[in-house]
């Protein structure tokens, strides 16, 4: 067995159980039975925290066949060990209370997210149709039982709630406790609707302590970073004062290349009193213009 383990835990799963699998043997050393232990619990803890449910599930099969393997070549010790952990990761798998959402969230990837910040965005207590909600995703009709597994998966682990339409008809969809607890910590936070009021202000009257309190009241995390933002506010505020949007519109000659079109001088402006002169100036610039800018191909065209 090559000796060198390192990053066997982070191969993906089939890499990973082809390469155990392989070092399975009757003559297997001590020491080589301790390295795949520890390869097989650090992957175990890193799948526990990062893998979705149908992850979950490929190693725990993987696991009960790397099991079998083991007994066929009389290592029973490690036979124990891929049956146990293989076990824990399969009932983590199929759990779908509280503790499983990170996993739930992982395995609807695509779509969860996005349906709880819609349902969010119509507000905090808000029931939205099933209906908007499978047509804000995209979810074609044929595809509607992705939606009800989801939903399902959803309910469970308390991030959402279903009611019966008023009518009788149809579902209605609203965020339970686990799903506002998520909205509010990770995706539409109570700063953020104070940071978008400031932007949207331009911080015109706050001072950079001013900001950096108000979005410390409002449950910002992180005191350096509302510093930072804060100080950017101001920053760009006279960036702005300095250099006032309508002095930007106003170059000294708009250019193609390196001729000049159109100079922008006081000749230029006295010839713009009247329409009449307007269009003199332009027919007689034009004209000036052509032997200069044109090619003879182009002048062809203007005979």
């Amino acid at each position: 067995m090559n000796e060198d383990w390192s990053g066997w835990s982070d191969l993906p799963w089939n890499e990973l159980e082809t390469h155990v699998c392989g070092s399975l043997t009757s003559e297997l050393s001590d020491r080589i039975a301790d390295a795949l232990t520890d390869i097989i619990l650090q992957r175990a803890v890193v799948s526990l925290r990062k893998a979705s449910r149908d992850e979950l599930l490929i190693e725990a099969t993987g696991l009960s066949s790397l099991k079998r393997r083991a007994l066929s070549v009389n290592q029973s010790v490690l036979a124990t060990l891929f049956d146990v952990v293989g076990r824990g990761i399969a009932i983590a798998a199929s759990r779908s209370d509280s503790s499983s959402i990170d996993a739930i969230l992982r395995s609807y990837q695509k779509h969860g997210i996005r349906m709880l910040e819609y349902i969010a965005s119509n507000g905090e207590h808000a029931v939205v149709e099933r209906k908007r909600i499978r047509e804000y995703l995209g979810i074609e009709s044929k595809n509607d039982s992705y939606l009800t597994h989801m939903l399902n998966a959803f309910e469970k682990c308390g991030l959402i709630r279903r009611l019966p339409s008023k009518g009788g008809s149809g579902v209605r969809v609203a965020l339970d406790l686990e799903g506002k607890g998520l909205v509010k910590a990770k995706l539409r936070p109570d700063w953020l609707p104070v940071l978008v009021e400031l932007i949207e202000s331009k911080a015109a009257s706050h001072s950079a302590a001013e900001i950096e309190a108000m979005l410390l009241r409002s449950g910002f995390a992180s005191a350096q970073a509302a510093s930072e933002i804060a100080t950017a506010f101001l920053v760009s505020r006279k960036k702005r004062s300095e250099s006032p949007f309508d002095k930007q519109l106003q170059p000294a000659n708009l250019k193609l290349g390196r001729r000049n079109i159109i100079p922008l001088d006081e000749k230029f402006d006295s010839k713009l009193t009247n329409s009449e002169d307007s269009l003199s100036y332009f027919s007689q610039y034009s004209n000036s213009a052509k032997p200069n800018l044109l090619s003879n191909s182009e002048k062809a065209i203007y005979r």
